[in-house]
């Protein structure tokens, strides 16, 4: 499947721009076709232009590439975040606000660039006439398999605002739990890094100047502090850079994956 984008005029005249998934440019007319839209352009996503590119995901013009490693590196919305806007989002639908001046809404008091993106494509999708549910899976990056069910299921009842509460309920007290994880494994891992920091400590800076001594001496080293010197000057060789840098990267990336909701 490609990814393409369709520029058209929206209802009150202004160019708005939407992504769709298809085999191939003939399938992706005919679903424009099913939709009802008559597009002034359309063309693969790696290549679009136009006002709206950030609601495509493709910011600024840039190679595909360099846009997906863009918004691989953004902050994806929290639990806290999906569970803030569905509060808010039920309580704008139950005082009669229609979804896509809800969505409209939403969108501009985002204030995280892949979570507005995706509000935006949101708004434009349900404008059209799809559902949201369906526009939402356009997104799994930002809406979980929970998020999409409870939407689909309040669509399908009639429900929406009541779905979108008992959502944010669910999402809250996931918030929590999560909070509690967090919380519990925050001794051991402080533990553990105290740990690793004095054993790097002693091994690169407190080892060598026993080595030097018993060097002087010239006598033989047990097995064990052999290989506890040996190991020290290992790691403050050259070679000790890339350890440490991989040891950065895969704290960065655990740190990634902690903070996935």
């Amino acid at each position: 499947m490609a990814s393409f984008v369709a520029t058209y005029q929206a209802s009150g005249g202004q160019a708005r721009q939407m992504r769709l998934e298809a085999s191939d440019l003939l399938d992706a007319k005919r679903q424009l076709r099913r939709r009802g839209i008559l597009a002034t352009k359309l063309e693969a996503s790696s290549q679009a232009t136009g006002p709206n590119r950030a609601q495509a995901g493709l910011p600024g013009g840039k190679p595909a590439s360099s846009v997906n490693w863009q918004q691989w590196l953004e902050a994806k919305p929290t639990i806290r975040d999906k569970a803030l806007f569905a509060n808010k989002l039920a309580a704008l639908v139950d005082a009669g606000v229609p979804i896509v001046r809800s969505l409209d809404l939403m969108a501009a008091q985002q204030t995280k660039p892949l979570f507005k993106r995706a509000l935006q494509s949101l708004s434009s999708e349900v404008n059209q006439g799809g559902s949201m549910g369906t526009a939402m899976r356009l997104w799994p990056q930002v809406f979980d398999k929970l998020t999409i069910a409870m939407v689909e299921a309040g669509e399908a009842g009639g429900v929406m605002d009541e779905s979108l509460k008992r959502l944010a309920k669910l999402l809250e007290d996931n918030a929590k739990l999560q909070n509690q994880i967090k919380g519990a494994m925050g001794y051991p891992v402080a533990v553990l890094v105290i740990a690793v920091s004095v054993f790097l400590g002693m091994t690169i800076f407190l080892i060598p100047t026993f080595a030097g001594i018993f060097e002087d001496l010239g006598a033989e080293l047990p097995l064990f502090t052999q290989m506890m010197v040996d190991l020290s000057k290992l790691l403050r060789s050259s070679f000790s850079l890339f350890l440490v840098g991989g040891l950065l990267v895969g704290a960065w990336l655990f740190g990634r994956f902690y903070a996935t909701p």
